[in-house]
C-alpha cells in the first residue's frame, strides 16, 4: 500500500442523506474532507474561571471539492446528480454507441451522493471519509489550449463519518479523457475557430443552512432559494466584431462547446462525444486588447438567460456506458 492508493468513490443515494453503497470511483485530483463542526460554550459566572468553559462539540455537515479530468465514459452518475433530469442511456441505432442527457430544469438539483474518500497513511494504512447527503452548490467546467477538460464540482454534505469500510473500487475500463485538440465552439450557430480557453461555471443557488430543531444534528435537505448563476468566459483572438456588436446590443444568442474523441473509437462512424449546449447567452463584454508583443485578444464573460424554449443548458454525451 502506498500513498498512490488514495481513492474518491461516489453512491447515488435512494433517500437523502442515508448512506449508499458507492459504484463508481473516478480519478479526483486532491482529496480535501472538510468536516463541520459547532462548538458550544458556557459563559455564566463560575469563580476563579479564566474563560468560558466547552460544553459541547457537535458535527453539522462536511464539504468537499471534487476536481477530475473529464473521462469518455463513467460520468452519467455524477451528472446525473448535477441537474434536473436525465435521459438515457439511449441507443444510437444498432450500434455499440449510447447518448445521455443531462438538463438542467425548474426542479434543479434533487439527487444525492455518498462520497467516500481514501486517503492514505506516509507508511500503512488509511482513513476513510465517508460522506453522505451530497450535493452541489456549483460546478464548472475548464478548457484552456494546453491541457484536458477538467471538472470541478462543490459538494454539501449532511454529515461525515470515519468508520465505514472502504467500498470496492469501481473504475471504468475506458478512462480516456477529452483534450484541447478534440474542443470546438459554435457561437450564434456559426463555428468559432479562434477561442483560445472556454470557462463554464453555474452557483446552484441552494440554501444548505437548514437546521431546526428536531432532536437531529444533521442538516435538512438543501433547496433552491434563487435563480441560479450559470456563465463563463471565452477568451480568443480578435478576429472578428461580431460578438463585440452582440455585446453592445444585448443579443440573445446559442452557444455549444462540443469535444470529440478519436474517430470511431467506439465503432465504425460512432466516438465519444462531450457536450454543453446553451439555447441563450448574452455576453458581458469586452472590448478587445492589443500588446506589443501579441496578437490582439478579446476576453468574451457570458450569462445563461432563460431561453425561448427548452432547458436552460443540456450535457450531453455519447459513449459505450449501457447504464449510468
Amino acid at each position: 500500500m502506498s500513498l498512490l492508493d488514495a481513492a474518491y468513490h461516489i453512491g447515488l443515494e435512494s433517500n437523502y442523506a442515508e448512506q449508499a453503497t458507492p459504484t463508481r470511483s473516478y480519478e479526483a485530483q486532491s482529496l480535501d474532507p472538510r468536516t463541520e463542526t459547532q462548538m458550544l460554550r458556557r459563559a455564566g459566572f463560575r469563580k476563579g474561571s479564566q474563560a468560558a468553559r466547552h460544553a459541547k462539540t457537535i458535527v453539522i455537515g462536511s464539504e468537499h471539492p471534487l476536481v477530475m479530468d473529464v473521462q469518455h465514459s463513467g460520468m452519467g452518475l455524477l451528472l446525473q446528480a448535477l441537474v434536473a433530469s436525465t435521459t438515457g442511456p439511449t441507443q444510437v441505432a444498432a450500434t455499440s454507441a449510447y447518448t445521455q442527457e443531462h438538463d438542467w430544469g425548474a426542479a434543479g438539483i434533487t439527487d444525492s451522493l455518498t462520497c467516500q474518500q481514501a486517503i492514505q497513511f506516509p507508511e500503512t494504512g488509511s482513513s476513510i471519509f465517508t460522506h453522505v447527503g451530497c450535493m452541489a452548490t456549483g460546478f464548472r467546467f475548464r478548457q484552456s489550449a494546453d491541457g484536458l477538460l477538467q471538472l470541478e464540482v462543490d459538494l454539501v454534505g449532511a454529515d461525515v463519518v470515519t468508520d465505514v469500510a472502504e467500498a470496492a473500487a469501481a473504475y471504468v475500463s475506458d478512462p480516456g479523457c477529452f483534450d484541447w485538440s478534440q474542443m470546438e465552439l459554435t457561437v450564434d450557430s456559426a463555428a468559432f475557430a479562434d477561442g483560445t480557453s472556454f470557462e463554464w461555471s453555474i452557483d446552484t443557488a441552494m440554501k444548505t443552512t437548514r437546521y431546526a430543531m428536531r432532536n437531529s444534528r444533521l442538516r435538512k435537505k438543501p433547496v433552491h432559494t434563487g435563480y441560479p448563476t450559470v456563465g463563463g468566459t471565452i477568451q480568443s483572438e480578435w478576429t472578428k466584431t461580431e460578438f463585440y456588436d452582440d455585446f453592445v446590443n444585448g443579443a440573445e444568442i446559442p452557444l455549444n462547446a462540443k469535444w470529440t474523441g478519436v474517430p470511431d473509437a467506439i465503432e465504425a462512424g460512432h466516438t465519444h462525444e462531450f457536450e454543453i449546449d446553451m439555447g441563450a447567452i448574452v455576453f458581458a463584454g469586452d472590448a478587445p486588447t492589443q500588446q506589443p508583443d501579441d496578437v490582439a485578444m478579446q476576453s468574451l464573460p457570458f450569462e445563461v438567460v432563460e431561453p425561448t424554449s427548452g432547458p436552460l443548458f443540456s450535457i450531453k454525451t455519447k459513449s459505450a456506458d449501457t447504464a449510468l
